[in-house]
């Protein structure tokens, strides 16, 4: 599993994973950063080759850290979740956390 987050909050994981065909997966992550972050900025995705890849099927769950407070860091606690493994699931993943529009933006000028 890689991460990848241009310019926004850290991704940590552990880097490797493994599950047996027919078992489930299960990858739990952190994302730290020093604005408010939100979950549906999240993503987990299959990677194809080394310029493609698309959505997994992972199923995403959030919980809220222990020592949250107003001045940061921000914190997400993330778990993913992969039922019943095929080969075709066998291959690597990147955990993303995607830029608003207007971060995406200013990164340009």
């Amino acid at each position: 599993v890689s991460t990848q987050s241009t310019g926004g909050p850290a991704i940590y994981v552990r880097g490797f994973y493994t599950a047996k065909q027919g078992s489930n997966a299960t990858i739990r992550f952190k994302v730290v950063g020093r604005k408010e972050l939100e979950e549906e900025r999240v993503s987990i995705l299959k990677l194809l080759n080394r310029e493609e890849s698309e959505e997994s099927d992972f199923v995403l769950s959030f919980k809220a850290p222990g020592n949250s407070s107003e001045d940061g860091p921000f914190v997400l606690l993330g778990e993913a979740s992969l039922f019943n493994v095929t080969c075709e699931d066998q291959r690597k993943y990147r955990i993303e956390y995607s830029a608003e529009e207007e971060e995406e933006e200013e990164g340009v000028a």
